[in-house]
């Protein structure tokens, strides 16, 4: 791992103490970009002078900002920062600790300029490594009609990335989603493979999600939760191709590819006797890892304000409250982003703007 610096001898000394010990870092008084080019370093830590400075080699150098992290200094104007940041470039805010500095190297990255506007009818909202891998890894996996697993914490868009694989995978027939937690045990079985009339009290003839899904995408989100006895009769489907509503004698052929999504440690599940083997070697056939928002930070900018547009929200975020969602760790990911600017809109006494105190966590 190649690291640069130009930053003055006690922040220096900070970041070396700081910094786990494989990590070798050069300080370079003055930093020119054909230093830069010549190196390629995988992080260049820089003082925000450095850009406030009109001749400094960086204010026309393009391709490095995902390289570059910012020392937090004392004295640092918050609203010269936030320009930098949704240019991509990352900010440890001062005072500076280690387990705030340990984010940012986790999000190492190497440019991808090319790839930003690649994809962008997935709907996958972002521009760090991290979220242009899974933009790739979907176009990669897309056509292909073998099973795919998406894990990740909840809330880093598992039902987003699906339909995208969905649309990149050239499938005329629907999208359908399910949530293998939020149905009965009692009527899993019915609502996933359908029913005829009789086969129990009040049952009518209907098909299920795999019948409604022929010809498309079925994903089936939260699958560790389904129970062993559903788990069985899905490995036969997805085996056989064919299935039997319940309280038939016939059997109906089905053409649907499988998403399943999971939030739990499935092979953790397997060998605990919760999930069955056969079941997860056939689902685990491709597999996407969702990066959690706190290993892609400076996407939140951009995620901020498509999430402000969707709820037709005009307002503007404050620098301070935006650096105060920069420094947060967001365990509920995306789908907490999504509930605390929700509730700062509401709570927001001005029309236009939301202030730092208006940011107020779970």
């Amino acid at each position: 791992m190649v690291v640069l610096s130009s930053l003055g001898d006690s922040n220096f000394q900070q970041l070396l103490s700081l910094l786990p010990p494989h990590i070798h870092v050069r300080n370079l008084k003055v930093l020119s970009r054909e230093e830069i080019h010549k190196t390629q370093p995988d992080l260049l830590f820089l003082e925000a002078s450095f850009f406030i400075d009109p001749v400094s080699s960086l204010n026309s150098a393009p391709g490095f900002p995902e390289n570059i992290i910012i020392w937090g200094c004392e004295g640092d104007d918050i609203r010269q920062i936030i320009p930098l940041v949704e240019q991509g470039i990352h900010y440890c805010s001062y005072p500076i600790e280690k387990e705030h500095l340990s984010d940012f190297l986790l999000m190492k990255s190497t440019p991808v300029q090319s790839e930003k506007n690649e994809y962008p009818d997935m709907g996958i909202i972002g521009t760090s490594k991290a979220i242009c891998d899974v933009r790739k890894v979907i176009k990669k996996y897309g056509p292909f009609q073998d099973a795919v697993t998406l894990s990740g914490e909840t809330g880093t868009g598992k039902e987003i990335t699906a339909m995208a694989l969905h649309k990149y995978s050239g499938r005329s027939g629907p999208f359908i989603p399910v949530n293998s937690a939020a149905i009965p045990e009692t009527l899993l079985e019915s609502e996933m493979f359908g029913s005829v009339r009789g086969a129990f009290t009040d049952s009518v003839n209907k098909p299920g999600y795999f019948e409604s899904a022929h010809g498309g995408t079925l994903f089936l989100d939260e699958i560790g939760e389904m129970p062993l006895s559903v788990q069985s009769k899905l490995l036969r489907v997805l085996e056989d191709k064919q299935l039997t509503r319940l309280g038939s004698t016939s059997r109906r052929t089905v053409d649907v590819r499988i998403i399943s999504a999971t939030s739990k440690d499935l092979k953790q599940m397997m060998e605990e006797g919760l999930f069955r083997k056969d079941l997860y070697y056939r689902l685990n056939v491709l597999i996407i890892d969702l990066p959690p928002l706190r290993y892609r930070k400076k996407d939140i900018p951009l995620l901020c304000r498509f999430l402000m547009d969707k709820e037709k929200s005009t307002k503007s975020i404050h620098p301070d409250a935006m650096m105060k969602l920069l420094d947060y760790s967001w365990p509920g990911n995306v789908r907490e982003l999504r509930s605390i600017l929700r509730k700062a809109d509401i709570l927001s006494e001005s029309m236009t703007e939301i202030n730092k105190k208006h940011i107020q966590y779970f």
